[in-house]
């Protein structure tokens, strides 16, 4: 270790409780670095659409009380390198249920998106997939057959 006068002024910063300073107490020097580093890369934009969050609104007045959804957390491998996440899962009833949320038809990336979910109902047939979209202001479904 380096004597209090050859140390940079940075890392006299980092370590008060070593070096002394303004802040020296330990507690109030932890909480600086957690507000001033970034250590892990972390996605600050939202998990959800609009349309997903509508429906995951609409799933939590349908479902039975207490029903656990887990949205935006599961990934299934469909193909040697392809991977499709589901938009909303539940364990209902005694069987996992899928829903996955599609705008309209001529949107952006959508019949990849129907692919896709026809590949995960063939590879899962264990799980209920259900096909969700807003058609005049009213949810329509449609069950994938594996």
């Amino acid at each position: 270790m380096k004597p209090p006068n050859q140390v940079s002024e940075a890392v006299r910063k980092l370590n008060p409780s070593i070096y002394g300073g303004a802040q020296a107490d330990p507690l109030v020097n932890a909480i600086t670095l957690l507000e001033k580093s970034k250590r892990i890369r972390q996605d600050q934009k939202p998990l959800m659409n609009k349309l997903e969050s509508d429906w995951l609104n609409h799933l939590r007045t349908i479902l039975p009380a207490g029903t656990l959804i887990h949205s935006q957390s599961w990934r299934v491998k469909i193909a040697n390198g392809a991977w499709f996440k589901v938009d909303h899962c539940a364990f209902v009833a005694g069987r996992w249920m899928a829903w996955e949320c599609k705008g309209p038809k001529q949107g952006k990336n959508v019949a990849r998106g129907m692919l896709a979910l026809k590949c995960a109902a063939s590879s899962f047939p264990d799980v209920d997939w259900i096909l969700v979209w807003r058609e005049a202001g009213q949810w329509r479904t449609q069950k994938v057959i594996p």
